[in-house]
C-alpha cells in the first residue's frame, strides 16, 4: 500500500531496536536486522523485475496495473527505509542505476521501471544528494533519464509516452531546484465559515449584498520539500 509506505518504514525502524539481530540457523554469526531487511528488499525487487520480464503482451490490464503499483509502492518503501538509515546509499544508488539500465545504454528500460526509478528518486534524492556516493549515482541516473526522455523509436516517434516524459522532466526539474517543488494545497473551511459563506451568497442572490462571498475552498501555493526532504530519520 503506497499510502502507508512511510508508516511501514517507521514500524521497521522501531523493530530494529527490539530485534537487533537473529541467531543463524546454521550456527554461524547472528544475522543483523539491517542485513535481513536488505535481503528481503533485494528478493522482492528481483522477483518483481522477473515477473515484469515474463509478462506477456496480452496480460490482463488490471493485473498489469496491480503489478506496476506494487513495484512503485515497493520503491517508495525502499526510499523511506533509506531515509531511516536502514539501507545504504550504495544499495539505493545501485537500484536506481539498474532500473534505468546504466551500463547497458543499448537497452531501453520498460516504462514501469522508469516509473519506479522516478518514485525512488523523488523519495530519496534529497538525502542522496548530500552524500558523495549519492551524488555520483544521481548524476549518472539523471543524465541517463535526460537521454531516455528524448529517445526515439524506429518510426521516429518518442520511445516513451508523454506521461513518462513528464514524469522524468518533473524529477529533473525538482533536482535542479534543490529537490523543492511547488504544490497546491486546498484548505477546507470550517462548518461555521461555510455556513457564513452560504448566508452571504444567499443575501447577494436576493439583492441584499453584504459583502463578497468566500469560496468554500481556499487554495494556497506553498514551497515544500519533496518527501525525501520532509521525511524524518
Amino acid at each position: 500500500e503506497p499510502h502507508y509506505s512511510e508508516t511501514y518504514a517507521d514500524l521497521v525502524f522501531s523493530l530494529k531496536s527490539v530485534f537487533p539481530d537473529f541467531p543463524d540457523t546454521d550456527g554461524g554469526k547472528p544475522v543483523t536486522f539491517r542485513s535481513l531487511v536488505l535481503n528481503i528488499c533485494q528478493n522482492e525487487f528481483e522477483e518483481l523485475l522477473a515477473e515484469s520480464e515474463e509478462a506477456s503482451e496480452d496480460e490482463d490490464q488490471e493485473h498489469a496495473k496491480k503489478r506496476k503499483d506494487r513495484m512503485c509502492a515497493n520503491m517508495k518503501f525502499v526510499g523511506y527505509l533509506y531515509l531511516r538509515q536502514l539501507l545504504s546509499t550504495k544499495v539505493v544508488g545501485s537500484i536506481i542505476c539498474e532500473l534505468v539500465c546504466i551500463g547497458d545504454e543499448e537497452a531501453s528500460p520498460e516504462e514501469h521501471a522508469l516509473e519506479c526509478a522516478c518514485e525512488l528518486l523523488l523519495t530519496a534524492g534529497y538525502t542522496m544528494d548530500t552524500a558523495p556516493a549519492g551524488q555520483i549515482a544521481l548524476e549518472m541516473a539523471c543524465n541517463r533519464l535526460k537521454d531516455l526522455k528524448v529517445l526515439k523509436s524506429e518510426n521516429g516517434k518518442g520511445k516513451y509516452c508523454k506521461r513518462i516524459q513528464f514524469m522524468i522532466q518533473d524529477v529533473l526539474e525538482t533536482r535542479a531546484k534543490g529537490w523543492t517543488k511547488k504544490v497546491f494545497k486546498a484548505t477546507a473551511m470550517t462548518k461555521e465559515e461555510l455556513r457564513n459563506s452560504q448566508d452571504v451568497a444567499e443575501s447577494r442572490r436576493c439583492g441584499n449584498s453584504q459583502g463578497a462571498p468566500r469560496s468554500p475552498w481556499q487554495g494556497r501555493s506553498a514551497e515544500v520539500r519533496s518527501s525525501a526532504g520532509a521525511s524524518k530519520s
